[in-house]
Formats: C-alpha cells, structure tokens, sequence
C-alpha cells in the first residue's frame, strides 16, 4: 500500500521496536513484515502496532527492506545477485535475535507474520 503523505527515501533499511511500559523481561517477540513486494512501507498509519503491545505482554519489531526493484531486480550477474530485499529481512531478523534483549525481549521465542507478500 502507498501513502503519498509518507515521506519515502531509500535509505529505508531499519527496524521499528514497539515496547510496552514498564519494560519487559523475557518477553515474546513478533515481527511483523509488511507486505506489497513491489511498494509498501511499514511506517503507515494502519500500521500502528501501540495498541497491541499495550493488551499483551509482548514486544513487536517491524521491518523495512528494499521492494520493487531495489529489492527484488535481478539480471543473473553476481554483481547483482537478486533478492536483496530478502537479504534486508534476514540481516533484521539476525539483529532481533542480537538484540532484542535489550529491549526486554526473549530472542528464542520470536513469531513471523504478516500480510501479502510480507511473509514469503
């Protein structure tokens, strides 16, 4: 889904961390990928994931990763090997697991989901 009221740019690799207050400890971790493949963003409004962190004892994480073709372009050449956007949601997942403990996170019990092509 676009939104041509948020603002796009392509430095566009980072991830949301929605904690509740007080902070956590040990506790479950979804992450949440957002669909559309060749646009999207996990920044919209709809997207605002406050109000499930707020009823459950859990923290979300949300991810932004390369679509269309800084994502997904590929001409069969090792210099551009295809898939990049797959390559930005495997590096969040690994800093999840890296670092959502400090966020009061358990990284060995962490959910997937999403919508669309968010989870291939």
């Amino acid at each position: 889904m676009w939104n041509p009221n948020t603002p796009l740019s392509e430095d566009c690799l980072y991830v949301n961390v929605v904690a509740p207050r007080p902070r956590p400890t040990n506790a479950a971790v979804m992450v949440w990928i957002f669909g559309g493949f060749y646009s999207g963003t996990a920044t919209l409004d709809v997207y605002d994931h406050r109000t499930l962190v707020s009823e459950e004892n859990i923290i979300l994480v949300s991810m932004q990763y390369r679509v269309a073709s800084l994502g997904f372009l590929y001409f069969g050449t090792s210099d551009v090997p295809g898939n990049a956007g797959l390559f930005d949601q495997t590096m969040a997942l690994q800093w999840v697991r890296d670092n959502i403990a400090a966020f009061g996170g358990n990284p060995d019990n962490v959910t997937l989901f999403g919508e669309t092509a968010g989870i291939p």
